[in-house]
């Protein structure tokens, strides 16, 4: 990733999957926690979620390359928004029994783009990565 060219999907999945395994944690001010970035996290990012375990498919690949090629915005986005754009509660199936889980949504703008980050804790666990994408399309896509 020459920032010459579009990398494929391929290539960009190679890359951000490396660089997602290096993240680990963040600290996000805004909620006032840490964030893990999990295997599962960064799943969420190529597989749609369903209600069933194990019967996830895969996004359109035009919605895999814009959540990926905005990852490495994550970071940024947790530690410098100023603003929770929304919280939501809702009922997780984890292992075949439903639990309680917040979605919290947190924005900032990264060079020129609203970029959204949501953390997701389940029951009593950690704070956890699960998605990321930019509130809005481009004005500009040359």
């Amino acid at each position: 990733m020459n920032g010459r060219s579009q990398p494929t999907l391929a290539q960009l999945k190679l890359h951000t999957r490396a660089y997602y395994r290096r993240i680990g944690v963040v600290h996000c001010p805004i909620l006032g926690v840490d964030v893990h970035f999990t295997a599962e996290g960064y799943d969420h990012l190529i597989n749609e979620s369903n209600s069933k375990p194990g019967e996830s498919k895969p996004r359109l690949a035009s919605e895999q390359y814009l959540k990926l090629v905005n990852l490495n915005n994550v970071k940024t986005v947790l530690t410098h928004s100023v603003l929770v754009k929304e919280v939501r509660t809702v009922k997780k199936n984890v292992k075949g029994k439903y639990k309680d889980a917040v979605l919290s949504e947190v924005v900032c703008n990264v060079k020129g783009s609203e970029i959204s980050v949501i953390v997701e804790k389940v029951g009593l666990g950690n704070h956890k990565f699960l998605s990321v994408f930019p509130t809005k399309k481009p004005k500009n896509t040359h």
